[in-house]
């Protein structure tokens, strides 16, 4: 006798088989609960994850572009989605950065007053918020707001993605082309640089043990401007199919956009640690 179909847990559709045709559910078992079969299921997910993950990973830092382009063509199911590239190399940088002498974000209040262009901003802020720098009140908020800075600087790095986004578009403003695959790509570069930022750190690391070096010497930044406008020049002609030409010009802009765009991150992170702390 052929088996009688059972109704799917999640959508009620009729199920002859292990999983439903209509919502792809999973036919309920009752060794699901198994310790087996969870710690089975639970290695099989670990495994496709990770599977996924360093292909991804590696096509980022191997394959400048493939990423942006294979996901605007729609080839997806062998990759993290943009956003899970960004949070595994935000996760990465982040752990990194307790050990390495990488860029950090998290900008302290003293750097924010020590600036040269947003300092007497903030400096005004917070002589109306505290009549005296030295008062506890004003050092309690200190420390408030470089922990603030620390936890928020981690969630707040994905504002670079639309930066640069609005960056390429304006760039290719004539050929029109979606604002997603624009954003796309600018996470795509921002989990690269990420990743740049802790290959940095440990290149410095190497070197401080044979030598002694600055790490606010000039020549570092110039040095990742050099790598990240290198990622770019391929990363735009796959993704764009732009000519050599057009993809050094635009990877150029985009490798001097970093530093202002920095400076602007770190004046809305004043803000938004600010105003909730």
């Amino acid at each position: 006798m052929s088996e009688l179909p059972v109704a799917c847990v999640t959508c009620g559709a009729p199920m002859t088989g292990e999983f439903c045709a209509q919502c792809g559910e999973r036919r309920a078992d009752s060794h699901d609960l198994s310790l087996r079969n969870f710690l089975k299921d639970s290695l099989a997910s670990v495994l496709n994850f990770d599977a996924r993950g360093y292909r991804s990973i590696v096509h980022l830092v191997t394959r400048p572009g493939q990423l942006t382009a294979d996901y605007v063509t729609g080839r997806r199911s062998n990759y993290l989605t943009p956003i899970q590239v960004f949070l595994v190399a935000n996760v990465l940088f982040f752990i990194s950065a307790a050990f390495l002498p990488v860029v950090t974000f998290d900008t302290p209040l003293n750097a924010h007053l020590q600036h040269e262009t947003f300092g007497p901003v903030a400096a005004r802020m917070l002589r109306e918020k505290f009549a005296n720098f030295a008062s506890i009140d004003y050092a309690r908020f200190e420390t408030r707001f470089d922990y603030g800075a620390d936890q928020q600087a981690k969630s707040l790095v994905i504002l670079f993605a639309p930066m640069f986004a609005i960056a390429i578009a304006l760039m290719r403003f004539v050929r029109k082309e979606p604002a997603g695959k624009h954003l796309v790509f600018a996470v795509h570069f921002v989990a690269f640089s990420l990743l740049l930022f802790i290959a940095t750190g440990v290149a410095l690391e190497l070197l401080r043990r044979v030598t002694p070096i600055d790490s606010n010497s000039g020549w570092i930044p110039l040095c990742v401007i050099v790598f990240i406008v290198a990622w770019l020049v391929p990363a735009l002609r796959r993704a764009y199919a732009s000519s050599w030409a057009a993809a050094f010009a635009q990877a150029l802009v985009m490798g001097l956009l970093y530093i202002p765009f920095l400076g602007l991150f770190r004046t809305l992170l004043f803000f938004t640690v600010y105003y909730t702390t």
